[in-house]
């Protein structure tokens, strides 16, 4: 809970101890068939109210002050759907900071919203709503929000997909960009490092006996300078003249917004200003750069 997936929304509320399903498919039936499934686990009674958001950076979000804009979106519901009449709310939120989280904004309040009664084990379904960005709001978020009741089925679940904000007074059709065009976008707030197994991740040198420095190029411009995550410390190895050392810790180095810097600790046999890279052992090292909001 609280945590972000993919295409950068992110889940909020749940109360303690909540158990919840954030995913994707590509099953929907219709168009690239792809969409946001948020599930609630089978026999959970939790009933706290949830959702999911996303935020704008406030450099894409000022042109939108003052301006009149349209959401439009189709949503479906599971068979076992709980909330009341199916309810479920989608807000377009103004802000007054900063490129804060979509769910911290200061002086947040909502532009308007657009409340989706959702049946249960329906096909997809449009809806749309529009309004007007208050003129002093220096940042966007859609926010979507439910309450579940009862205890879950099997099958209570929603999804949602072709979700657009866009100025003017008319939903038009869903923009599909490409591939390429998506991940780059998504790439601007993580990139996740993933080499094959047993092949090179980033080159560098050995500052010390025991430590490498390496750099890796970024794919795009982040957002800004990332903080870095790394899998277990012995998912890598360092490859030196021939020879082969596993690491023994990971450590972020000297970063900016498009470059990942790293250091890698090996408990002995490095020498000082030996060149060297740092490759995956075994499959399943990888490391994350986040600079979401």
């Amino acid at each position: 809970m609280n945590t972000y997936a993919m295409d950068r929304w992110r889940s909020f509320g749940g109360g303690t101890g909540y158990g919840q399903s954030f995913l994707s498919g590509s099953d929907a039936g219709e168009g690239d068939g792809y969409y946001i499934r948020y599930q609630r686990p089978q026999s959970n009674s939790t009933t706290f109210a949830t959702g999911i958001a996303q935020g704008l950076e406030t450099v894409d979000s000022k042109h939108l002050a003052g301006k009149t804009v349209t959401l439009s979106f189709r949503a479906r519901g599971g068979a076992d759907w709980s909330p009341t009449s199916g309810s479920a709310t989608f807000r377009v939120v103004g802000g007054e900071g900063t490129d804060q989280s979509p769910v911290g904004m200061t002086t947040a309040e909502n532009a308007f919203t657009v409340t989706a009664n959702i049946p249960q084990n329906g096909d997809f379904v449009t809806y749309s709503g529009t309004g007007t960005i208050p003129a002093d709001k220096t940042q966007i978020a859609i926010q979507i929000a439910w309450t579940w009741t009862g205890t879950a089925g099997a099958a209570d679940y929603i999804d949602i997909r072709n979700l657009q904000l866009e100025i003017g007074s008319t939903a038009t059709t869903f923009e599909q960009l490409s591939y390429g065009e998506e991940l780059h976008r998504c790439q601007r707030y993580c990139f996740v490092a993933r080499p094959p197994t047993n092949t090179a991740l980033a080159t560098g040198f050995a500052r010390t006996t025991t430590t490498v420095h390496c750099v890796k190029a970024l794919p795009v411009t982040m957002r800004t300078t990332p903080s870095l995550a790394f899998s277990s410390a012995t998912d890598f190895q360092v490859q030196f003249l021939g020879s082969v050392a596993t690491t023994t810790a990971m450590a972020a180095s000297e970063l900016g917004p498009d470059t990942m810097a790293f250091q890698a600790s090996v408990s002995s046999g490095l020498t000082a200003g030996q060149g060297m890279y740092v490759r995956d052992l075994n499959g399943g090292a990888t490391i994350t750069a986040a600079a979401e909001l």
